[in-house]
């Protein structure tokens, strides 16, 4: 099936933000690596669904944005930002700590 919750996305982020650990709870910060793209932008909704705080990682201004304006994620780190560094950006952005790390990146 193609649809949201089809075999290469939906079910993959599903399984993922659900099964793989315990799910995330309200007010806890959610980090989803590649959540730009269309696994990691489904288990960021689903984390966002469980009331957490999320935060994505992308590569790239126009991605971040799109993150936090179309998908309304608490937050973006951009991996790829020259002026500031990962640690810089996740102090920042995750101040409390992250909780929960959804990485959808391998290799």
């Amino acid at each position: 099936s193609l649809g949201l919750m089809g075999l290469t996305t939906g079910l993959t982020a599903y399984t993922g933000v659900f099964y793989v650990s315990r799910r995330p709870r309200k007010g806890e910060t959610v980090v989803v690596t590649g959540a730009a793209g269309a696994v990691g932008s489904v288990a960021a909704q689903l984390a966002k669904a469980t009331g957490a705080r999320v935060v994505g990682v992308a590569g790239g201004p126009k991605k971040c944005q799109y993150l936090v304006e179309e998908l309304k994620l608490d937050g973006a780190i951009d991996y790829k930002n020259s002026e500031k560094t990962l640690e810089e950006q996740i102090t920042a952005t995750c101040p409390d700590g992250i909780d929960f790390i959804y990485d959808n990146v391998g290799g």
